[in-house]
């Protein structure tokens, strides 16, 4: 038996224009499968709710407190976004700040490395410059005739002197050392009696003591009490009496000569001449400068002469004299070509350095024939006056 199905119509539920009836999901689904077209009712439903939910104390309350959190909202998101920006800028600014300075800070050490170059180039110009000064006056110094050729009528003298037949016959005095002819036989040798041209005591004394006369002349200097020289030549025993009795022993000429104990030290140049049979040599001691330059025309050291030096120094001094303070120059000395000419360059090392000349370029060893006559003539005239002045 077939059962007949009937389909009844659902009874649709009034909707109701007031808050008091709410559908449930239920419903709103069933009444969806039974009538899509509810929906527009129920739209309609529902704009009314709101309109009249809209219209009620409550919603303006609710949207009260709403808009309120709305605009605090809002003022803390400006606070955030003022507060965000206030930050930005500040970090822009110290940005620009640190640029500023890191800037300030690389143009400074621009500017330093800029003095300091300039400060060096400065540098380095003046001791150019002063490099070319030396140069020129060495040259200068290298140009000026320190040994002459003799006039005729020197010539003549010195021919005059030599043609003395007795040898014993005094033909010179300078300095108030009495000169023989041998002694200048010595300078000028013409015969086996004269020697080879070793020059002997007397003449090297003579003339070293002749230069430093003609010296003190000219810074105007007269012997008187307390009255030290600038200048002073030793003799030859000099250096013989620190060798062989000690230093003490020549204390005494230090007293007479006006230059003991630290008057020493306001001299400008002292020499001493070193005969030791072999060989000629010089020292000179500058005091004020605290110097010893040791002259050799061989290039030899003369560690021990030096040593002698200072041992008398030492004496002179006593705890005034302080080693360290004394520096050895490594002055050069023109060289010699044979085995005779040393006393000569004894002579005129002495002379170069009283008249401020390198000893090293004032004359050389093919100037040996005419400073020879020019020894001669000079204590035949008795020292550096007249035309030997310099």
């Amino acid at each position: 038996m077939i059962r007949e199905v009937v389909h009844k119509p659902v009874k649709k539920q009034p909707w109701k224009s007031s808050l008091g009836y709410m559908p449930t999901m239920d419903d709103f689904f069933a009444q969806l499968e039974n009538d899509p077209l509810f929906i527009t009712p129920l739209a309609d439903g529902l704009g009314r709710q709101v309109d009249e939910l809209k219209s009620s104390s409550g919603w303006n309350a609710q949207r009260g407190e709403f808009l309120a959190k709305e605009k605090e909202i809002a003022d803390w998101s400006t606070e955030v976004e003022v507060s965000q920006r206030e930050e930005a800028a500040k970090m822009e600014i110290e940005r620009i700040a640190e640029e500023e300075r890191l800037a300030a800070e690389a143009k400074a050490e621009q500017e330093r490395q800029n003095v300091l170059k300039r400060a060096a180039e400065e540098q380095e110009l003046a001791e150019q410059q002063a490099r070319e000064e030396e140069a020129r006056s060495q040259t200068e110094a290298a140009q000026v005739k320190l040994i002459g050729t003799l006039s005729p009528e020197w010539e003549d003298k010195v021919n005059r002197a030599m043609e003395t037949r007795s040898m014993a016959a005094e033909v010179a005095k300078s300095m108030g050392i009495g000169l023989t002819r041998k002694d200048l036989g010595t300078v000028l040798p013409q015969s086996s009696a004269d020697g080879v041209g070793w020059l002997n005591d007397e003449v090297v004394n003579g003339f070293l003591s002749a230069a430093v006369a003609r010296g003190l002349e000219k810074d105007g200097y007269v012997r008187g009490a307390g009255r030290v020289p600038p200048y002073h030549a030793f003799n030859t025993n000099f250096y013989n009496n620190i060798r062989d009795k000690g230093p003490e022993s020549v204390l005494r000429w230090t007293v007479r000569a006006k230059i003991s104990l630290k008057s020493v030290l306001q001299t400008s140049k002292v020499f001493v001449p070193i005969n030791d049979h072999s060989h000629w040599t010089l020292l000179v001691v500058s005091a004020q400068d605290k110097t010893i330059e040791y002259l050799d025309s061989l290039g030899g050291s003369g560690a021990r002469y030096i040593r002698a030096v200072r041992s008398w120094l030492r004496a002179e001094l006593g705890e005034e004299y302080v080693q360290e303070e004394w520096a050895e120059l490594r002055t050069v000395s023109a060289r010699q070509n044979n085995a005779l000419d040393c006393g000569v360059f004894v002579c005129f090392n002495t002379l170069a350095a009283m008249r401020g000349l390198s000893p090293e370029t004032a004359f050389q060893a093919e100037d040996m024939p005419r400073a020879r006559r020019m020894v001669a003539a000079v204590l035949l005239n008795g020292g550096f006056s007249g035309p030997f002045e310099f």
